[in-house]
C-alpha cells in the first residue's frame, strides 16, 4: 500500500519540541478528539495541542517529550511501515521489533536522531489500530536519556486507544510479555480448605512486577515534593491496577463460580472475599516498591496491606462492585473500600459512602482501627478515573 504524504509541520512540531514550552498544565488523564487517553505524571505540561492529530507534552525541566500522532485508518499497511516512515523522516538509527498490543499489529523502536540540532534518543511505538493508526514517541535529549528512561516507558505504557483498553496492560508491558500470555500453566488457589485449579500465564507475575518496580522508581522521584506526591502516588497505583486487572480475570471467574456453587449470596461476596484475603500470611517484598504482584500474593496466600487491597478491589470490580483503594502516608497503611449497604465506617468519595475494608486484620467490613480513623489522613484512589477533555 502506498504511504500518504503528510504536512511538513508535523515534523517541525517534533524536531522543535525541545525548544518551545506551552503554559497549559495537563490533566492527569487526557482524551483527544480520537478517543485515546494518556495518564501523565504530575508536573508534565502540554507543549502543543492545537492540532488534535499531533499532541505533545513535556516535563517541567523541558528535557523530555511525549507525543501522540494519529493517522486515518489504512494509512499504513503494517505497524512496521509506521516506524519505517518515521525513521526515514527523522533520519533515525536503531532497532525495531514487532509485537501485539491488544491483538493489534504493533512495533517498538529504540531510535537515536536529531531533534533540531540536539542529539536525542527515545522509543517510537507504531500501532495499527481498529479505527486509527498511531505513532507514539517518547524521547529525551541524549544527555538526559538515562534520567528519563523510566518516564518514557511509563508514558508509552499509559496510552490507551479507547476506554476498554484502559483495563488491559499497556503497550510496553505487552511488548515485554504478550498478553494474554501464550504459555499458560496450571496453579492452585486455596479457599475454605478447597483447592481450585487456575490457569496462569508463565510470565504474568514477572511482567506485572516489572511495571510495579518501574513505577516505584518514578514515584521515588516525587518523594521530596509534597505538592505533587499525592497525585504521583495515585498514578502509581492506577497504572499498577491497569496492568493487573485483566491478569486477575481468570481468578475472578474461578472464585465467583466457587462461591455460587457454595450458595453464597451476592450480598455476601465482599465479606466472604475479605475473610479469604485476611487469612493470608503477612509478608513484605524486599524491593524498592515493597509491593508484590496481586496475582502472586493470591497464588501464595501471602502479602502486605496494599497488595491485598489491590487484589480485593480488582476482584470486586470484576464482580461488578464499585471499589476504591485508600492509602495513608501518616498511618503507613492501605485499605480498600466498597460501595455496598451495611453498618460501619465509611469513606465519602465522589458522592458515595464506601464501606472500609481492612485486609490485614481479621475484622468485619466497616471496622477500622480507631487510631487510623481520621479520614483526612487517607487518600482515595479510584480505578475508573474521570477522563478530562
Amino acid at each position: 500500500m502506498q504511504k500518504k504524504q503528510f504536512p511538513q509541520k508535523w515534523f517541525l512540531g517534533l524536531t522543535l519540541s525541545l525548544l518551545f514550552l506551552g503554559n497549559t498544565w495537563a490533566e492527569s488523564v487526557l482524551v483527544s478528539a480520537f478517543g485515546y487517553t494518556v495518564d501523565l505524571p504530575p508536573g508534565w505540561v502540554v507543549l502543543d495541542a492545537t492540532d488534535p492529530n499531533l499532541v505533545s507534552f513535556t516535563d517541567p525541566a523541558r528535557k523530555a517529550v511525549f507525543q501522540v500522532a494519529v493517522y486515518p485508518k489504512d494509512t499504513f499497511a503494517t505497524a512496521m511501515d509506521i516506524l519505517q516512515f518515521a525513521k526515514g523522516k527523522f533520519k533515525a538509527k536503531g532497532d525495531i521489533a514487532p509485537f501485539l498490543f491488544n491483538k493489534m499489529d504493533a512495533t517498538l523502536a529504540d531510535y537515536t536522531f536529531l531533534a533540531g540540532k540536539y542529539p536525542a534518543r527515545g522509543y517510537f511505538v507504531g500501532i495499527l489500530g481498529e479505527s486509527y493508526n498511531y505513532l507514539l514517541i517518547a524521547f529525551a535529549s541524549d544527555s538526559s536519556y538515562s534520567e528519563y528512561h523510566d518516564f518514557l516507558l511509563s508514558l508509552l505504557d499509559s496510552f490507551s486507544p479507547g476506554e476498554e483498553s484502559r483495563k488491559a496492560p499497556g503497550p510496553i508491558s505487552q511488548f515485554y510479555r504478550e498478553f494474554p500470555d501464550p504459555q499458560p500453566y496450571w496453579k492452585e488457589i486455596r479457599i475454605d480448605e478447597t483447592s481450585l485449579p487456575l490457569e496462569v500465564g508463565s510470565g504474568e507475575i514477572e511482567a506485572n512486577s516489572v511495571v510495579i518496580e518501574r513505577e516505584a522508581r518514578i514515584l521515588a522521584r516525587y518523594a521530596r515534593t509534597p505538592s505533587t506526591f499525592p497525585e504521583a502516588w495515585k498514578r502509581y497505583y492506577q497504572l499498577i491496577f491497569r496492568d493487573t486487572y485483566l491478569r486477575l480475570k481468570p481468578m475472578a471467574e474461578t472464585l465467583l463460580s466457587y462461591l455460587k456453587k457454595k450458595g453464597v449470596s451476592r450480598e455476601q461476596f465482599p465479606s466472604t472475599l475479605l475473610a479469604w484475603i485476611q487469612g493470608f500470611t503477612y509478608t513484605r517484598k524486599s524491593t524498592l516498591s515493597d509491593l508484590a504482584s496481586p496475582l502472586e500474593i493470591a497464588l501464595s496466600a501471602t502479602g502486605d496491606c496494599d497488595a491485598r487491597s489491590l487484589l480485593y478491589a480488582a476482584l470486586l470490580k470484576h464482580w461488578g462492585f464499585e471499589a476504591i483503594l485508600l492509602v495513608s502516608h501518616t498511618y503507613q497503611h492501605a485499605m480498600a473500600a466498597v460501595d455496598i449497604p451495611g453498618k460501619g465506617a465509611r469513606f465519602t468519595f465522589e458522592g458515595k459512602g464506601y464501606l472500609v475494608a481492612e485486609l490485614t486484620d481479621k475484622v468485619a467490613l466497616g471496622l477500622i482501627n480507631k487510631n487510623m480513623a481520621d479520614p483526612s489522613h487517607w487518600i482515595p484512589i479510584s480505578f475508573d478515573g474521570k477522563i478530562q477533555p
